[in-house]
């Protein structure tokens, strides 16, 4: 039996990351590399990532426990030059792993500020700068001269980036998101592929167990899973002395699918039968499902909530929801 593992780790791991081999990396992990190996350049094979963009690359490494905040040799940290880059499916995922969204590098910039001075102003620079702001980047840091962000974008007349955060001189998150509405949140992992997962988000059985929040049942109505489809929600409260937004103990939504995108993602539209103006309004909800090595991870995104919905409270709810549905895709007792 021939033994397979390379002469030199380290170089083999350094090598493996730049390739994308994710199996190469696996065998040079196994033969005892340095997960902070550098290579000629200062990079470590997760600041490698940052520069390639490979997300699988960045899931191959996570199990081994990469220090996020070990720094390049320009002072930065991996999603800095992947903002840069333009690589929106990659700052998507690194911004849930904790790293450190507003280190500055030596530069004086951001990873929003690169983003936006060295990037070209097209739809990936501007969905970066919308992925950083919704995961709590502060666009008030300046550079080293002083100059934020946006009035980067301003001066470099990258007008749907200027435009879209506030109209306020200063363009800071806070301004940003309620320009833009504030969008509700919530994230998730369940141990399960993510076609189950895309499965449980579309089959009444399913979404009648694990959909309402705790505190509450429902039941689905007339479900016709397509784009243009939809289903009607009847979520009643356990506890009797709570009205509901339809005033009888009940919140009743009718939700129509606006895009369906096999085991990726479920965008739908939402309204509230209320005679409540507070809860008027049509609310947008997408489920993004991500593969990972550890199953599958769902974001939530309810954008044009009505006024009426208190964040605190609706995320607890998408929380409770999420919860529910890793437990039901993997098989477990759901919770409460």
């Amino acid at each position: 039996m021939t033994d397979d593992r390379p002469a030199d780790p380290d170089a083999a791991l350094l090598h493996a990351a730049a390739a994308g081999d994710a199996d190469a990396v696996a065998l040079a992990l196994r033969s005892g590399a340095d997960i902070e190996a550098r290579d000629d350049r200062h990079d470590t094979p997760w600041l490698v990532t940052g520069v390639t963009g490979s997300v699988a690359m960045l899931e191959a490494l996570l199990p081994a426990r990469p220090d996020l905040t070990i720094l390049n040799r320009f002072g930065g940290t991996s999603v800095i030059p992947a903002s840069e880059r333009g690589h929106v499916d990659y700052v998507r995922r690194v911004v849930r792993t904790g790293i450190d969204l507003d280190h500055v590098n030596r530069l004086g910039w951001t990873a929003l500020l690169e983003a936006v001075i060295l990037g070209d102003g097209g739809p990936a620079h501007q969905e970066i700068v919308r992925i950083l702001l919704d995961a709590g980047a502060d666009s008030t840091i300046p550079d080293g001269d002083g100059v934020t962000a946006f009035e980067h974008a301003r001066r470099g007349g990258y007008a749907e980036i200027a435009r879209a955060p506030c109209s306020a001189p200063d363009g800071d998150a806070s301004a940003y998101r309620r320009r833009m509405g504030e969008a509700h949140v919530g994230r998730g992992l369940a141990a399960a592929p993510p076609a189950r997962v895309y499965r449980a988000l579309l089959t009444a059985e399913a979404l009648e167990q694990w959909l309402p929040p705790a505190g509450m049942t429902g039941t689905v109505e007339s479900l016709d899973a397509r784009p243009g489809g939809g289903y009607r929600l009847v979520l009643r409260y356990v506890d009797p002395s709570v009205s509901g937004k339809a005033g009888d103990g009940t919140d009743v939504v009718d939700v129509a699918f606006a895009d369906l995108v096999p085991d990726q993602r479920v965008v739908q539209r939402v309204v509230f039968e209320s005679e409540d103006s507070a809860f008027a309004g049509l609310m947008t909800m997408t489920w993004e499902l991500e593969a990972s090595a550890e199953g599958t991870l769902v974001t939530v995104r309810a954008e044009d909530v009505p006024p009426g919905i208190d964040r605190d409270v609706h995320e607890t709810a998408i929380a409770s929801s999420l919860a529910q549905l890793a437990a039901y895709v993997e098989g477990r007792e759901l919770p409460g």
